[in-house]
């Protein structure tokens, strides 16, 4: 019998600054986000908090706003 095969998008993953630029927020609200757990994060390790771009895109489509990637 066959696998079935599911393709998958690579997660982008952002540090807090360039999530911060990207909601127009600071660095200091998006840790905030992410403690009080309004924001989902992973940490890769001291000083290494990283945000899925799709969490993010998702986090800013419910509170109205949008998501600007910096360049």
């Amino acid at each position: 019998m066959g696998k079935k095969q599911t393709s998958q998008i690579p997660d982008i993953l952002l540090s807090v600054k360039d999530a911060s630029v990207a909601i127009s927020v600071s660095s200091k609200m998006v840790r905030q986000l992410i403690a009080s757990g309004r924001l989902k994060a992973v940490n890769l390790g001291k000083r290494m908090t990283r945000i899925s771009l799709q969490e993010l895109t998702d986090f800013a489509q419910r509170q109205g706003g949008n998501v600007v990637l910096p360049h």
